[in-house]
């Protein structure tokens, strides 16, 4: 039935998949009757499919848009097989908020999770109510290898695994450091003195060995700390002595493979007037080799990360489960590289926002470039579409499959910018829209606006000349309509 050629796991995981649709499809009828639907509302389509699909939800960690042009593995087996969302964005650009959008489907200000450090929070409000767990309830094995939220484990141990996962293997100490960190593999504490990325490329490959084979559909979250900055400091990098950009540590194979390499050409390098920017915070320059250097060395541990999915797919396509598994490729944000005098994230400008999103597999276009934007908070409604799994949360997000295959699904649908520390108090809260234009609006009332087919790099944030206040107001009601959103609303 299943179309697998590795014995009678196949058979069994067929048999099991046909009963949990017929199930799935008598819940969905009792909603109906009863005049509501699942919190979700997501999962209907499953009971069309054949066979339940795997999914591989791969993320990397401050990665850009543009800094996909050095991962030509990821571009050819992702993207050029799949969807290539030109478009992709993180609400809320921060490492814990990010991904606790993705396992909710929740904008940060609906879940609350708004700062760095919010593992505790997350556990206090979804430990057994996420992503995770609605998957297990579905009858699908979870996995979860690399880096988790920040803050993990708390004061919950290093031993601790949370609810939802079948298998899991996470970091606990040295989670930023690229050679030397310490595993909870399923509760049994694990040293290694190797490089991250290889280790993940490897345990990655063996995962999915053990779990295609199984009679459950898989859920692999495979999290990479790169380019993120991590140690160890090397003695010719910027932080060498103390006071320097931090840099990521890189592998071996790749150490210097981008010197030489320029800075992008970016009149926003180094802004030279910021008078329209008076409320962003941690700004100043450096010298620019500083900057050079990070520029480089992020793209260097880019290049492993490009190879460990390249080796991770591969194991699935020796699997046979190649034509049954979604593969999703994105980063938890984007990252300023000297853009408006500043290093980091958090901020709504483009960089800072902007991240790789590419779909392949069953529900998917292939072969095709969209220009909808799409976000993080969409990916839970895009996983409980495809597996059947129904969600316990209202989801703010959509699935992204009606957008890879019809390029006017959503085509009009804005996306909410925000940062915290929380609900009630955030730094700024932004439109970004279909149509190229973005408002930001900081605490304390300073404003911002850009249409980015005018001004592409954001150097004038006031009234420019091809826009009038009418069209500024227009868009400041529109953000008024967004910015408190919950459910339907935020579509």
């Amino acid at each position: 039935m299943s179309g697998r050629t590795h014995g009678s796991g196949g058979a069994r995981r067929a048999l099991l998949t046909v009963s949990v649709l017929v199930g799935l499809s008598l819940t969905s009828g009792l909603a109906m009757a009863g005049g509501t639907a699942a919190a979700s509302g997501q999962g209907e389509s499953a009971a069309g499919l054949a066979i339940r699909p795997n999914f591989l939800l791969i993320l990397t960690d401050d990665q850009t848009r543009a800094d996909l042009a050095v991962m030509s593995r990821v571009r050819n087996r992702i993207g050029a097989s799949g969807t290539t969302f030109t478009r992709g964005f993180s609400q809320l650009p921060l490492c814990c908020p990010a991904r606790a959008s993705i396992l909710t489907g929740q904008y940060a200000h609906n879940n609350g999770i708004m700062s760095l450090h919010g593992f505790g929070e997350f556990e206090r409000k979804f430990r057994r109510n996420n992503l995770a767990v609605w998957l297990r309830d579905a009858g699908y094995n979870t996995v979860l290898l690399g880096k988790y939220i920040n803050g993990y484990p708390g004061g919950r141990g290093a031993r601790y695994v949370p609810p939802g996962w079948t298998d899991w293997q996470v970091p606990v100490r040295g989670v930023y450091n690229y050679r030397r960190f310490t595993m909870n593999e399923n509760g049994r504490l694990a040293a290694y003195r190797t490089y991250q990325t290889t280790h993940w490329q490897n345990r990655g490959a063996q995962l999915v060995d053990k779990y295609a084979a199984a009679d459950k559909p898989f859920f692999m979250w495979l999290s990479f700390l790169a380019p993120h900055y991590g140690g160890p400091i090397e003695s010719d990098d910027p932080k060498a002595d103390g006071s320097g950009l931090p840099t990521p540590n890189v592998g071996n194979t790749f150490r210097n493979a981008f010197s030489g390499t320029p800075l992008p050409d970016k009149p926003s390098f180094l802004e030279a007037d910021m008078s329209d920017k008076r409320a962003l915070p941690g700004t100043g320059r450096r010298p620019v080799w500083q900057y050079r250097e990070l520029y480089q060395q992020r793209l260097e541990s880019l290049l492993a990360v490009d190879v460990a999915v390249g080796r991770v797919l591969d194991a699935l396509d020796r699997s046979g489960e190649a034509g049954r598994t979604i593969v999703v490729f994105s980063s938890d944000n984007g990252y300023l590289v000297g853009e408006h005098r500043k290093v980091g994230k958090i901020v709504g400008y483009e960089e800072s926002v902007g991240v790789p999103m590419l779909v392949r597999g069953p529900g998917f276009a292939s072969g095709v470039r969209r220009s909808q934007l799409v976000s993080l908070t969409d990916l839970a409604s895009t996983i409980t579409r495809a597996t059947g799994a129904t969600s316990r949360l209202q989801q703010d997000g959509q699935p992204m499959q009606a957008a890879s295959n019809d390029p006017s699904s959503g085509a009009g649908r804005p996306i909410l910018l925000e940062a915290g520390p929380e609900p009630s108090r955030r730094l700024y809260t932004g439109i970004r829209t279909a149509d190229d234009h973005v408002l930001l609006r900081w605490r304390g009332g300073s404003r911002e606006m850009y249409d980015l087919g005018e001004d592409p790099f954001q150097l004038n944030g006031r009234i420019s000349a091809g826009e009038s206040v009418a069209e500024r107001a227009r868009l400041i009601a529109r953000l008024d309509a967004l910015e408190n959103c919950r459910g339907a609303s935020c579509r």
